[in-house]
């Protein structure tokens, strides 16, 4: 989602299982967030939300080569959260 300045909120729908996972997406595909991902909140237009900590945006990050938007919401994080990063997640520039 987008609104009319260019910020953008990435949104993963998810199901709360009864043992605290993330369900993402139908179930019989075994998709999920850990319990411990779930643990953050936020407010987006006034409204408290859950999200994922930080530390678990940033280790989300992981596993496939990062394009220049990835690098930078990374590195913002790192930067406002005080995030050690690997070094294929620090920004180049």
């Amino acid at each position: 989602m987008e609104d009319g300045a260019g910020r953008k909120v990435d949104f993963h729908v998810i199901e709360i299982a009864s043992n605290g996972r993330g369900i993402y997406g139908p179930p019989e595909n075994d998709e999920f967030f850990p319990a411990e991902s779930l643990t953050g909140s936020g407010v987006i237009g006034g409204r408290s939300v859950m999200c994922h900590p930080p530390t678990s945006q940033v280790e989300f990050h992981t596993g496939y080569e990062l394009k220049p938007k990835d690098i930078a919401d990374v590195s913002a994080l790192s930067d406002r959260f005080a995030i050690h990063l690997p070094a294929d997640h620090r920004n180049p520039l």
